[in-house]
């Protein structure tokens, strides 16, 4: 799978916005990568100075690991496309998306 996260630098991810609170400037700060796991800040500075920040853990895998753990779950009929246009999967897929069914 793509490692996206390469591209969640506080650079490449900052913009800024109007809402209804007014502007707002946020951005995406990796602070650690380990065994498939990426935790990051998600930053939302208001029009004020104040910065809120939410942080989230994001866990990647293979389309091998999530079919076995499917299979593991006991689901059936499994397939993997490498997007919602059913493309194929391939290591470079920024997205995988399965359909199965368990009955």
């Amino acid at each position: 799978m793509a490692e996206p996260r390469q591209h969640w630098t506080p650079e490449a991810t900052c913009r800024e916005r109007v809402t209804q609170t007014g502007l707002l400037r946020e951005w995406h700060d990796v602070t650690a990568v380990q065994d498939g796991r990426v935790v990051f800040d998600a930053h939302n500075v208001f029009a004020d100075g104040e910065d809120r920040v939410y942080s989230s853990i994001l866990f990647f895998r293979s389309a091998g690991e999530f079919q076995r753990e499917l299979e593991t779950a006991g689901f059936t009929d499994i397939t993997c496309t490498g997007g919602w246009s059913s493309s194929s999967a391939d290591d470079r897929s920024p997205l995988l998306v399965f359909r199965s069914r368990r009955v």
